[in-house]
């Protein structure tokens, strides 16, 4: 069954809670974070980083060291960068961040997920990665609704593309996901979209997370 989960990084901006955190992230990706110059990157690294910890807890897994009551597993890296687990047993995650958001997908089959600030259609864009199917019902939706369709659309092409590993070297025009039975859309905060699509037909809801209540 497919997982998502979704958490704000705003409370990371305090001080205090961020170093506290830090400590739940295996220390490669420590180094990582606090190799960033902007405290922004930091913030969605972290972010991406405690969500991915915390469902790898869920299914007592972890890529601490440290959590030596968890089965150790390492996250390594496709041809294209798509994230797989080593070790765990056939599970696939996804990550992804926008705005004040980020989102980690956990699944038992192939899955990518998008999240994306719901942000003005650039139409120039549209025509270049949209299917002419795709175009002509963008182009029938209500003029105030084109921005959030459009967003909708563009993470839909995302999550599918991020789900089958293949990069830039999927042709985005080509495919349409309109009608498309695999992909699924949350509209969770207004002015936000996020998409996941997966081999799994089973999904659980996705859930909003707190930081500062998921240490383990």
């Amino acid at each position: 069954m497919t997982e998502i989960y979704v958490a704000g990084v705003h409370p990371l901006r305090e001080e205090e809670l961020f170093w506290r955190l830090l400590r739940e992230i295996p220390w490669e990706r420590r180094e990582r974070i606090l190799r960033y110059r902007h405290m922004e990157d930091r913030y969605n690294s972290m972010g991406a980083g405690l969500l991915l910890e915390y469902g790898l807890n869920g299914k007592g897994l972890t890529l601490s060291h440290e959590k030596k009551s968890l089965q150790l597993v390492e996250i390594c890296y496709g041809q294209y960068g798509k994230p797989y687990i080593k070790g765990g047993q056939g599970l696939y995650v996804n990550l992804s961040h926008s705005g004040e958001y980020v989102a980690a997908a956990f699944s038992r089959a192939e899955i990518g997920v998008d999240l994306e600030k719901i942000r003005s259609v650039n139409w120039k864009v549209a025509q270049r990665f949209l299917s002419e199917e795709e175009m002509e019902y963008l182009k029938g939706r209500p003029e105030q609704e084109v921005d959030r369709v459009f967003t909708e659309l563009w993470t839909k092409k995302e999550s599918y593309v991020k789900a089958v590993g293949k990069g830039l070297c999927c042709p985005l025009k080509e495919v349409s996901v309109l009608g498309e039975g695999k992909v699924q859309t949350w509209n969770f905060r207004e002015g936000y979209c996020l998409s996941w699509w997966s081999q799994e037909s089973t999904y659980k809801e996705p859930a909003m997370i707190e930081f500062g209540k998921i240490l383990v």
